[in-house]
C-alpha cells in the first residue's frame, strides 16, 4: 500500500508541477501512442476463420418393423417352398451381431489460423480447429427421433433349413446353392435337414 500512495503521490506531484497546455500535449502523445500500439499489434496478428457447415442428406430409411433376421427368414422359406421337389419349409438364420443404425449428423467445422511476427521477425502460426456434432432429429407424433441415413447389417453367422424332401441328397444340394447364392454365404455355414 505504501508503494501505491508512494506512486499516486508522485503522480499528483508531475501533473501539479506541469502547466496545463503542456499537460494536454502530453496526454495526446500518450494516447496516440497508444493507438499506434494497439494498431501495430493488430497488423502484426492476423486471424482467418473459416466456418464450414456441413448438413448431410437427410434421407430416412423406412424400417418395416420387422427385423432383418426375420426378414431373411420370409424370403428364404418364400423362395425354397417355390422351388420343385420341396415341401414344407422352416428357415433360422442367426446374425453375428445386430443391425446398426447410423443417425444424420450436422457438423459444424470452425478452422482458425493465427499469424504472429514478434519485434524480431520470427512467425508463429497457429492452427485450431472446432468440431460441433449434432444428431438431426424429426419431430413425429410429438416426439423426436433421429433421422436414420444409413443401416448396417450384420455378418450372417449360420442358416439352417429343415425342409420336406431334404432326405435327397440332390434337393439338399440345391437348397444349400440357392441359400448360398441369395444370402452370399459359405456353404459350410449352412445346415439342411429334412423334416421327420
Amino acid at each position: 500500500m505504501r508503494r501505491l500512495d508512494k506512486v499516486f503521490g508522485r503522480m499528483r506531484e508531475w501533473f501539479n508541477n506541469k502547466d496545463s497546455k503542456k499537460l494536454k500535449y502530453d496526454l495526446m502523445i500518450i494516447c496516440g501512442l497508444g493507438v499506434i500500439l494497439m494498431i501495430g499489434g493488430s497488423l502484426f496478428t492476423s486471424s482467418s476463420t473459416e466456418t464450414t457447415n456441413t448438413k448431410e442428406v437427410v434421407k430416412e430409411v423406412s424400417d418395416q418393423g420387422m427385423s432383418y433376421e426375420k426378414q431373411l427368414e420370409d424370403k428364404l422359406t418364400e423362395i425354397l417352398s417355390k422351388v420343385d421337389g420341396i415341401g414344407r419349409v422352416e428357415v433360422m438364420v442367426t446374425l453375428e451381431s445386430q443391425e446398426e443404425l447410423v443417425p444424420a449428423m450436422n457438423t459444424q467445422e470452425s478452422n482458425q489460423t493465427i499469424d504472429e511476427k514478434d519485434s524480431g521477425g520470427g512467425i508463429r502460426t497457429t492452427n485450431q480447429k472446432d468440431i460441433n456434432s449434432q444428431v438431426v432429429t424429426i419431430q413425429s407424433g410429438g416426439n423426436n427421433s433421429p433421422v436414420i441415413v444409413k443401416k448396417i447389417y450384420p455378418t450372417i453367422r449360420g442358416v439352417v433349413i429343415v425342409a420336406d424332401g431334404a432326405d435327397d441328397p440332390q434337393i439338399r444340394y440345391v437348397i444349400s446353392r440357392t441359400v448360398e447364392a441369395a444370402l452370399n454365404v459359405p456353404l459350410y455355414r449352412i445346415e439342411v435337414l429334412s423334416h421327420n
